[in-house]
């Protein structure tokens, strides 16, 4: 990622298992990263599409206590096309970053109502994936 030369947007949401990392690439790629963390509240975390769609489904309906997949639900619903949230942030970065438009701005969906805001991770680091929820 030190190497890239493209602007890059970098979506993830507050609880999300891989936080940490989309954290990190965002450090590598600096001016041209833009960070989008939404907040957990705007997610629907029944995904029901990536839950018959993905190996991981079976993971996604298990409770957080005693199983190491805290966060995973969020990180799919981010990518879940039938309730998706993360269009906010694309659509507005890909008419900057191509067609010239306007400079993004955050929103209410996102943590903290801006862009290239961190949640806190308050875990592990960097194995975000396994925080049990008790800790959070």
């Amino acid at each position: 990622m030190r190497e890239w030369t493209i602007p890059s947007l970098i979506v993830t949401s507050e609880f999300d298992g891989v936080k940490a990392g989309a954290y990190r690439g965002a450090d590598l790629l600096g001016t041209l990263a833009t960070t989008v963390t939404f907040k957990d509240s705007v997610l629907d975390l029944a995904t029901p599409t990536t839950k018959m769609a993905t190996p991981w489904g079976p993971f996604l309906t298990v409770g957080c206590f005693g199983t190491p997949f805290w966060g995973l639900r969020r990180h799919f619903a981010l990518g879940d096309e039938a309730n998706d949230v993360s269009h906010d942030a694309v659509v507005p970065f890909l008419k900057k970053v191509f067609a010239g438009g306007p400079d993004m701005v955050g929103s209410d969906k996102m943590y903290k109502n801006e862009l290239n805001s961190r949640a806190p991770d308050g875990c592990c680091h960097p194995f975000p994936l396994f925080l049990s929820c008790c800790e959070c």
